[in-house]
């Protein structure tokens, strides 16, 4: 199942989706739930009857296709100081797995700081289809093309128990509110409560939490075994799920902050040499990111005057200060990606103003973005983990926020709220967003020293999710 957002009658009432659509997703997320409660209640029946092999028939389920009657291992048992051999990877998107950056940089970053804690740790990856597949292996992760069908558990851990993980990592992001899907959200919550159940050291990666979380996972996150690492990467997102689920998670920071940069590649130098060439001329570079979930089920032409207006207030801002745009974008994916935004900015800059923007339309890794958003002078940014990027290399951040993503990231470098830009965009005119980006430009100097005086402590926060 692909991310829907439709997550209550509203939807239905406003002309979001169809009555039939929304029951379709109740029944998936009804029927999930279930089958995640009747794994722990095999489970606890063992443990009760005296089994010799408490744990052995944790993922079994009654009804199951796979279960058959036959239990399925727990983890195997080794030594208590015998190193991790083998990491499972849970991202939040198995069907392109890297198609959002943000989704690569977490992945990448866990796996890293675990593979060179533990040289030698075969790494996989569980993914939907061939394309997730094809990117878990540039990644260098073991792809097993699982996260499919009615009977999603069992899938997932039949291939769990064939691979034996001792560690796992769930990216959760910014999915695991229910915004997007709450199915979503419960999948991945079930799969990191019966690794952690079957004795994997498991950490849900630092996640985000909306102000108005899906009703529905309330039992879900209450469910959750005390052994899985409930990671929640800002403050207020923090203390939302806390009010939530009172006594939930703990705090640490993305995980993407400890991606390291990777400025080896083609075509690096030459982006590198037109900033230092625009910075010679006096201009402050900004790197610039725009797509189109800034609007919540955009229609083309609303992507359309998005673009339009916020380059607008690019050239607005052109003409009372000395100032270059590098254009970036950070998700690829053909619905949502960010060339929708980018694309027609860059055409409507390039008429009056071609030598002072530069858009960057080849695809790289999240590593190699991160490299490039460190030769700007500042980012003025709408996708959460180029703003984590940037803010990682230690250049100053304004940001079009959505979904209230962006208030927590800010207080862990104390920074002023004035910097995020909350009302949809849509509601703002071009001569607004100028006088935003003045203002942005106009405080570097003071900015850049405070993002690196906080960044160490906040890396030390991001370590906390690999703590396992």
């Amino acid at each position: 199942m692909m991310f829907a957002s439709y997550v209550s009658p509203v939807n239905v009432l406003r002309g979001e989706c169809s009555l039939r659509e929304w029951a379709r997703l109740q029944r998936q997320v009804s029927g999930l739930y279930r089958a995640w409660r009747a794994r722990i209640a095999s489970a606890a029946n063992k443990v009760a009857a005296g089994s010799p092999l408490p744990a052995a028939d944790v993922w079994a389920n009654a009804g199951s296709r796979h279960a058959a009657g036959k239990g399925l291992p727990a983890a195997t048992a080794r030594p208590a100081d015998a190193p991790p051999r083998r990491l499972l990877v849970v991202p939040c998107d198995p069907w392109s797995v890297a198609g959002s950056r943000g989704d690569e940089a977490m992945i990448v970053a866990a796996s890293g700081c675990l593979n060179r804690r533990y040289p030698g740790l075969e790494m996989a990856v569980l993914t939907a289809d061939s394309v997730g597949s094809a990117a878990a292996r540039q990644m260098g992760l073991r792809p097993f093309e699982v996260w499919r069908g009615t009977h999603l558990l069992d899938s997932v851990f039949a291939t769990v128990e064939e691979f034996d993980p001792d560690l796992a990592v769930v990216a959760g992001g910014d999915v695991m509110d229910g915004y997007y899907s709450p199915y979503v959200s419960l999948a991945l919550l079930a799969t990191a409560d019966l690794l952690a159940r079957r004795g994997t050291r498991t950490s849900l990666l630092g996640f985000s939490c909306n102000a108005r979380p899906a009703s529905c996972l309330r039992a879900a996150y209450g469910l959750l075994d005390s052994r899985l690492r409930l990671n929640v990467r800002d403050p207020v997102s923090w203390a939302r799920l806390r009010r939530f689920v009172p006594g939930s998670g703990r705090l640490v920071a993305d995980i993407a902050f400890l991606l390291k940069p990777d400025p080896g590649f083609t075509g690096y130098d030459e982006t590198a040499a037109w900033v230092a060439g625009r910075k010679a001329k006096g201009d402050r570079v900004l790197a610039v990111n725009v797509h189109p979930m800034l609007i919540r089920q955009a229609q083309s032409a609303q992507i359309e005057t998005l673009a339009a207006t916020v380059a607008e207030a690019l050239a607005g801002l052109i003409a009372s200060r000395p100032v270059s745009f590098l254009l970036l974008p950070h998700d690829y994916r053909e619905q949502v990606g960010d060339r929708h935004c980018l694309e027609p900015m860059q055409a409507r800059l390039a008429v009056a103003h071609p030598e002072r923007v530069r858009y960057v339309s080849s695809e790289h890794s999240a590593a190699q973005l991160k490299a490039l958003v460190g030769l700007a002078d500042g980012l003025v940014g709408s996708r959460m983990h180029l703003v984590i990027a940037a803010l990682g290399m230690g250049v100053p951040v304004a940001a079009f926020a959505y979904q209230g993503k962006f208030e927590g990231l800010f207080q862990h470098f104390e920074l002023p709220d004035w910097l995020f830009c909350e009302p949809p965009l849509t509601a703002v005119r071009a001569p607004q967003l100028t006088a935003f980006l003045d203002r942005f430009t106009g405080a570097l100097d003071t900015l850049r020293p405070q993002v690196a005086a906080r960044l160490p402590g906040v890396r030390t926060l991001a370590e906390l999710n690999v703590e396992l």
